[in-house]
């Protein structure tokens, strides 16, 4: 994990954790911003930052989601999800 000086906590709006660390495995340095596509360390939930907020992807990011396989290796390699699929389900009340 990366703790920055720079990073926003952000909230996971499935599970309410604040979120103040992070890894990323595509930019090194990087802190997330908006549009970033997140997955939370407590309840597994891949989401987008969005103002400070953890948010359900909208269908058309949810669609280009599942076509990275970059996401798809993070999901695995983080938390042992298999699919980006059962990362967005993650969200519960929201899918």
């Amino acid at each position: 994990m990366a703790f920055s000086p720079n990073l926003i906590p952000m909230t996971c709006g499935n599970c309410g954790r604040i979120l103040d660390c992070h890894h990323s495995l595509f930019r090194s340095g990087a802190t997330p911003s908006d549009g970033d596509a997140m997955l939370c360390a407590k309840c597994g939930a891949l989401g987008v930052c969005e103002a400070g907020v953890l948010r359900p992807p909208t269908p058309a990011e949810a669609k280009r989601l599942r076509g990275d396989p970059r996401i798809a290796m993070a999901l695995f390699s983080a938390a042992s999800i298999s699919s980006v699929d059962e990362a967005i389900k993650r969200w519960g009340k929201w899918t």
